[in-house]
């Protein structure tokens, strides 16, 4: 198997593997800055940095406690229907046979069919959705298939048990109550939650859109707010959960917009925190 990044050597070269990483480099139902198309490769590279090591927090190697495979990028089209068909099979094809999918988008777009498909896998699931916005227009640019409808549609097409959203600062009028009434707890940035009410009981998706941070963090995103989590706050989000992780994407990172690989850095740096959540530690 071809390495596609270095991840710090934590790669595996043969052998089954226990999740993947997948690129789904997609871009065309974002809204407003492009170029989430060039993310996969970005964020590979930033893992091979010298400032990166293949540890958690804690000090679990990657190495030791999971077999990491990387899979390459797909080849999307951009019709959103035959993009959400290709990264359904790929996901299938990465579930049966027995590991986990951790996708790097792409725009937000890319989250669906993945959920949809380990949904499918797995039955109900919980879905933490990290992310500035709610993405919950039924429509946005007259298509239900853009970026900012993606919450919208896993609330009405996924069986979920717990669907939590972290970080919103940037509602449309109505999106509060509309939440509610789709079975979502809604957490804004200025109210955040204490990371020990993150508990989830069903198989867990992370969707974590790098516009959950602020700009000072990550700058290089399709749609900054100002006023987002810091990097430490993310980080204790994701050391703090309970619950199996079955799927997970980092998306919305933008290279052309970043600044010396701030954002890159973090996303890979989630990357390897989450890889560590799938393997069972810290």
């Amino acid at each position: 198997m071809q390495e596609y990044g270095n991840w710090g050597g934590a790669l595996i070269s043969e052998g089954r593997a226990d999740a993947i990483i997948l690129g789904a480099p997609y871009d065309a139902m974002s809204t407003n800055r492009r170029g989430a198309v060039k993310a996969p490769q970005a964020i590979r590279e930033a893992s091979s940095a010298r400032s990166l090591n293949p540890c958690t927090e804690e000090g679990h190697s990657l190495k030791e406690v999971i077999r990491l495979a990387d899979n390459g990028d797909l080849i999307l089209p951009e019709d959103p229907i035959e993009m959400e068909r290709e990264v359904r099979g790929a996901v299938s094809e990465i579930l049966d046979s027995g590991a986990v999918p951790l996708l790097l988008g792409g725009d937000h777009s890319i989250t669906f069919a993945a959920a949809k498909s380990v949904a499918e896998k797995h039955g109900k699931i919980d879905i933490l959705y990290m992310d500035a916005h709610p993405d919950l227009y039924d429509r946005y640019d007259d298509s239900p298939y853009t970026h900012a409808s993606t919450a919208y549609r896993l609330a009405k097409e996924v069986d979920f048990g717990r669907f939590v959203q972290v970080g919103v600062r940037m509602p449309a009028e109505g999106q509060f109550d509309l939440a509610k009434e789709l079975g979502i707890q809604l957490i804004t940035a200025y109210h955040l939650v204490a990371p020990e009410n993150l508990k989830f009981e069903n198989p867990l998706y992370i969707t974590l859109d790098m516009d959950c941070l602020d700009p000072a963090f990550a700058p290089g995103v399709g749609n900054p707010v100002p006023g987002g989590l810091t990097s430490r706050e993310l980080l204790d989000i994701l050391k703090s959960l309970t619950g199996k992780v079955a799927g997970a994407d980092v998306v919305e990172y933008v290279p052309d917009f970043d600044v010396s690989q701030i954002t890159a850095t973090a996303a890979a740096r989630f990357v390897i925190e989450i890889a560590g959540l799938i393997a069972g530690v810290r």
